[in-house]
């Protein structure tokens, strides 16, 4: 039947028991919807399948929410626990779940949909999409996940080129640092993967993906560049994925002026003291010398503005500059790293992180500086990793 049988199954799936699952399948008693039901069933799964994992639908989750409830009563303990579903792992059992159907056959209703209509899912495909782009960005810091070296090892070959790979551990969002920006890397590294041809089409698909919001009519969305969301996006959905512990740490200038991608296990007193030695000095030369050329260029509106304009990016990157000083020598207590489970003696002095220590701890002053792009800790967690009065 057209929704009845199994997907291809891939080769590494070797211990994947399909005889007794073909047998358990065998015994489930078949639906066969007429041709005004099973149009039915595609159209309500063309707006669930659109409107995206967990999004509500006209009335009907009020309905099921409804299902579970028992009237009080010892006799009704069973009944309800019986009636609570047990929560989806996957967009496919979820909707399978509502539908009552068979994820096998709500898989080869969407995969007919999207042969024959394009069917896609907008919130999947922007998931993926912003997956793909922080996976990349990770890597090219120098992260590397549990396991990496093995699966390479199989392999044979890396998941990434060494040659992306910044070995500082410092990825620049702005130019006038003397070092390539992330984007003008990221295109070359689109441009190889796909194609000359190809990256920049990529980067433009990209942009439609990762412009669209919940509840805009898919294909009218505002198309947003990748200069923005690395920007403005991918450090709030790294924290939030990382459970508030992120490894990759945007630090920002108060209007972003200066931005960068620091690589939290390289980020100790040698990588702050080069990302202000070589980048945020750099950046404030090329400033003043972009100021100098605006200044000879006369005195009409236009360039007036763009003098105070540069004037006020300057004061900026040095205001970002001294708050980065304190936090290398760690004097000031918001700036300083504590760690409440050691004692007094072991405590580091400046900007010393131990790893082991953890995220929490180490980023606590770099947050209370004002450096990073957004929040990472609670108002309540920052008090309790301040350091007490008193220490010199």
């Amino acid at each position: 039947m057209e929704h009845e049988s199994l997907p291809d199954i891939p080769d590494d799936i070797s211990l994947f028991p399909i005889e007794e699952l073909i047998k358990y399948l065998a015994s489930h008693k078949p639906i066969i919807p007429s041709p005004r039901e099973l149009n039915g069933i595609r159209e309500r799964l063309r707006i669930h399948y659109t409107a995206g994992p967990g999004a509500k639908v006209g009335g009907e989750e009020d309905e099921e929410d409804g299902k579970g409830e028992a009237e009080e009563g010892e006799d009704n303990i069973v009944a309800l626990g019986a009636h609570i579903a047990i929560p989806a792992e996957t967009f496919l059992e979820e909707l399978s779940q509502k539908f009552a159907i068979h994820p096998i056959s709500i898989y080869w209703l969407i995969e007919k949909m999207y042969r024959l209509e394009g069917l896609v899912c907008p919130p999947e495909l922007k998931r993926h999409t912003e997956d793909y782009l922080s996976v990349k960005l990770l890597r090219m810091l120098g992260h590397r996940w549990p396991m990496q070296d093995q699966y390479e090892e199989e392999e044979g070959k890396p998941f990434i080129d060494p040659r992306w790979v910044d070995t500082e551990g410092i990825i620049l969002l702005t130019p006038g640092t003397g070092k390539e920006t992330f984007i003008e890397l990221f295109r070359r590294f689109l441009d190889e993967e796909f194609g000359t041809e190809n990256g920049p089409k990529v980067e433009s698909e990209a942009k439609q993906i990762l412009g669209w919001k919940q509840g805009d009519e898919w294909g009218r969305q505002t198309p947003t560049t990748l200069e923005r969301w690395f920007e403005r996006e991918f450090f709030k959905r790294h924290v939030s994925q990382f459970k508030r512990r992120p490894i990759a740490w945007h630090l920002t200038s108060s209007r972003g002026a200066f931005q960068a991608v620091v690589y939290y296990h390289k980020f100790d007193k040698n990588g702050l003291t080069l990302l202000r030695a070589r980048y945020v000095r750099e950046t404030l030369d090329t400033l003043r010398q972009e100021l100098g050329k605006a200044q000879a260029a006369g005195t009409d509106r236009q360039a007036l503005a763009k003098v105070a304009d540069l004037e006020a990016k300057i004061i900026e990157v040095q205001d970002f500059d001294v708050q980065l000083q304190k936090l290398l020598e760690g004097r000031d207590r918001e700036a300083r790293i504590w760690c409440p489970w050691k004692k007094m003696e072991e405590q580091p002095l400046g900007w010393d992180p131990d790893i082991n220590d953890g995220v929490r701890v180490n980023i606590a002053p770099v947050q209370r500086l004002g450096l990073l792009a957004a929040p990472v800790l609670s108002a309540k967690d920052l008090k309790s990793l301040l350091a007490p009065e008193g220490r010199g």
